[in-house]
């Protein structure tokens, strides 16, 4: 999920805070859920998936996670805004064509070693390849968000943009999610850990902040690829930061750039080390991150120097310039309600960088049904 590397490579400007202490909690912040992420990290835990596996489509320990979750921020917090995916994103049908069948595979085979010993040692990993969020979950978690005295927000599309624009607009301070594409979206975000996701119930909660890179930069440019020192450097804005971000995605990886052969996502030969080095060549030769295009991104990979350039090059796409429009106008461009949680709310649905779609003669949103106006 989300952008290749990203979280390892910022965790310079990670901070550990405490719910509980004054000068460092998150009494003063609203936050923004994104819902599926929980969703789906209640349903992985081993008793909630082995029920989805036999059949039963809402555990309730899975969404007693989730209450229990949603009910601890409102707790810690000043506020929480729920937000749910709504439709799947049209340029990702046949990745999520290709995860269903992977899903339904998964559950074919724990049913039949949960069937032939229930200690398999198997079973564990099968049963959290098998989990899908389903629609009878997400009804009762959207009715446990409303019993919890929460609006329930249900995004057009991926909660991602939905959240950023929440963000951009003052309506959210932190983002909690595990979603990379927000933190390349220029959000705070507080992160719920894949390994434990409930982890910021015990008090120890980690704040990725992209306003942090500067004083936390290393003094010297390291040897290894390190973003938080190009964030330093070359971000030192909102908007620079989010497109030396989305550059990032476009180079090493996200879920908008599948390479054609199937075999990754990216430019092939394009790793993090590498797509440091283009980034670096950018920010000295390119002029503000925030104006660099595709064809000067392009230009710096075949300017910089590193080492995987020659395979890199060989490599390279005759359309790797619209390849990497494509990946910045799939996080800018996708619909989002434009006006919710204003005081005159329509249901507006617009692209995340602003205006109208008509503003945008070229976008790929023009041939996509979007769902009705509706102020819920």
């Amino acid at each position: 999920m989300g952008v290749t590397a990203l979280w390892p490579l910022l965790e310079l400007i990670a901070t550990v805070v405490s719910a509980t202490a004054p000068t460092r909690g998150l009494a003063d912040e609203v936050v923004g859920l994104d819902m599926s992420v929980l969703i789906h990290a209640a349903l992985e835990a081993p008793d909630a998936a082995l029920e989805l596996v036999l059949g039963n489509p809402a555990p309730a320990a899975a969404l007693a996670r989730v209450r229990n979750a949603v009910d601890w921020l409102t707790a810690h917090c000043k506020g929480v805004v729920c937000v749910f995916d709504g439709a799947p994103r049209p340029e990702k049908r046949a990745e999520e064509a290709q995860r269903k069948q992977r899903r339904e595979d998964a559950t074919r085979k724990a049913r039949d070693a949960y069937r032939k010993s229930k200690n398999d040692p198997a079973l564990r990993q099968l049963l959290r390849e098998a989990v899908s969020i389903t629609p009878e979950f997400k009804r009762e978690c959207v009715y446990t968000v409303v019993e919890l005295g929460l609006r329930p927000i249900m995004a057009p599309f991926e909660a991602d943009g939905q959240l950023a624009w929440l963000y951009e607009r003052g309506h959210a301070s932190l983002i909690v999610t595990n979603d990379g594409d927000l933190l390349a979206l220029g959000c705070r975000v507080l992160r719920i850990e894949p390994a434990r996701p409930f982890m910021f119930m015990d008090g120890a909660p980690r704040i990725y902040d992209l306003g942090l890179a500067v004083a936390r930069m290393p003094a010297t440019q390291p040897d290894g690829p390190d973003l938080t020192w190009l964030l330093g450097n070359y971000g030192k804005d909102a908007a620079s930061t989010v497109q030396l971000l989305l550059v990032w995605a476009a180079l090493s990886g996200c879920d908008f750039n599948h390479r054609s052969d199937g075999k990754g996502k990216g430019f092939k030969w394009i790793g993090p080390a590498a797509a440091c080095r283009v980034l670096q060549y950018l920010g000295s030769h390119s002029g503000k991150a925030s104006e660099w295009t595709a064809q000067q991104v392009v230009a710096a990979l075949r300017a910089a120097e590193y080492r995987s350039k020659a395979a890199a090059l060989a490599a390279l796409p005759s359309d790797a310039v619209q390849q990497i429009e494509a990946v910045f106008a799939a996080f800018r461009e996708q619909p989002v309600l434009q006006d919710v949680l204003e005081r005159d709310e329509t249901g507006l649905i617009g692209p995340l960088c602003g205006g109208s779609y008509s503003d945008l003669p070229r976008s790929a949103w023009h041939s996509v049904q979007l769902p009705a106006a509706s102020t819920g």
